[in-house]
């Protein structure tokens, strides 16, 4: 009974794939414990999740789930293991041993809405690019936050601590204290039995759409990264860095100078980028 899974659970279709084991439990190759059971699971170093040998046949029961409910690809693999644990990334399967509905909520959030971890590091500083997740971003300019759309004109950027229940930028997450943003002060993103908050509702129920077959009425984001507005740049050859992001998948991103295609390129990651020769004047 998680928003926004319960208001839209009519979209959902579950079927339960019966499997049996020999024996209970997971292998562990830190303690040497051998377990056999029908999915091969197997925790490969002390104090990891568990994971699944290539061998395993746990594709012949995603299979088997697919052929009750076409079009599904998810599974969730719950595992008897003597501790608890979640563990799901975007678009993967799920595998959970002693967990709560909540946590297996919170995963969904990964393996379907494509969401990252809004965990915070203590001490821990974000150096890198823009991420790729939609729930997290590095830049303070409202123009460029990719859920400014549900930031008010009078919150505050970035957004302190005394603001907890409006929609801002607030500093940490991704398992970095600082250098890296999130949408909301408390998320199901950051564990428990919290609410997932208005973005990253409406994120999960725009990937609901891509199980669904729905249309998709996102558009893509872009922002040109280099050269910035007012840059001055030497002539010759010069890197035009650009960032897209988009809740399904971006199929291309096209550079133009001066209203001429400069060329389509079709992105790998978030970080997209173009060599141009500079000419003298203004572009």
């Amino acid at each position: 009974a998680v928003s926004p899974f319960l208001e839209n659970k009519t979209l959902f279709n579950i079927h339960r794939v019966g499997v049996i084991s020999r024996e209970s439990g997971v292998c562990d190759l830190c303690t040497g414990r051998v377990a056999d059971t029908a999915f091969k699971a197997t925790r490969y170093s002390c104090n990891s999740a568990i994971n699944f040998p290539s061998d395993a046949p746990i594709l012949a029961a995603e299979g088997d789930a697919a052929g009750q409910d076409p079009g599904s690809g998810l599974l969730v693999v719950i595992v008897n293991d003597d501790i608890s644990y979640g563990f799901a990334t975007m678009g993967s399967d799920l595998y959970v041993s002693r967990v709560t509905l909540d946590a297996v909520a919170h995963e969904l959030g990964h393996s379907l809405g494509w969401l990252t971890d809004e965990f915070i590091s203590r001490g821990d500083r974000y150096t890198g690019g823009e991420p790729i997740y939609r729930n997290v971003t590095i830049y303070t300019d409202l123009n460029r936050i990719k859920w400014r759309s549900f930031i008010a004109p009078s919150t505050p950027l970035p957004t302190r601590e005394d603001h907890p229940d409006v929609v801002g930028i607030f500093e940490g997450a991704n398992y970095h204290q600082y250098g890296i943003y999130r949408p909301q002060f408390e998320s199901r993103m950051m564990g428990g039995d919290l609410p997932f908050g208005p973005v990253n509702s409406a994120i999960l129920l725009d990937r609901f759409g891509a199980y669904t077959g729905q249309p998709d009425a996102t558009p893509p984001q872009i922002f040109l990264t280099d050269p910035l507005d007012t840059w001055r740049i030497p002539a010759g050859p010069f890197m035009i860095q650009a960032q897209a992001n988009d809740n399904r998948s971006v199929a291309r991103v096209e550079f133009y100078v001066d209203g001429s295609l400069l060329a389509s390129v079709v992105p790998t990651y978030v970080n997209v980028s173009q060599l141009w020769t500079a000419v003298a004047g203004t572009h």
